[in-house]
């Protein structure tokens, strides 16, 4: 019995038990969210060289007048979904989908190699949303 407050004694000075967790740092940008795969991605997209570590990655894409738009993220200032989707519909692009696939496929839409392919997807999107002339009225 005399061995029983020692234990609890000796528990009582060594703390709780629990370890204290460290904060972890705010990332600055949405780039920093994402995976280093994710951010290939966008680097391909954006003819930019995929290769180096993500921080590498991150700071090419940042430096990309085409790309660092997208990087912004807060309550108030950066690129949501929503204005992702209406740069996608201005463009005549898919809307559906994540962040990344609008960004991507924004990015590769401005990145185009082919200036004809965009100028025929205009044409024809500005084709069908035309009133038809065929004698229906």
């Amino acid at each position: 019995m005399d061995m029983l407050p020692f234990l609890f004694a000796s528990r009582r000075r060594f703390g709780s038990g629990r370890s204290k967790k460290s904060k972890k740092k705010p990332k600055d940008n949405w780039f920093e969210r994402i995976k280093a795969d994710e951010l290939k991605q966008i680097c391909r997209a954006a003819k930019l060289p995929i290769k180096g570590t993500k921080k590498d990655i991150i700071a090419r894409l940042l430096e990309n007048d085409g790309t660092s738009e997208y990087a912004a993220e807060g309550k108030w200032i950066g690129t949501t979904v929503e204005s992702l989707k209406a740069k996608c519909k201005e463009r005549y692009l898919v809307q559906s989908g994540t962040k990344l696939t609008l960004v991507v496929r924004i990015v590769e839409h401005d990145h185009s190699s082919n200036p004809d392919a965009n100028s025929t997807m205009l044409a024809a999107a500005k084709k069908r949303s035309a009133p038809s002339d065929n004698g229906d009225g």
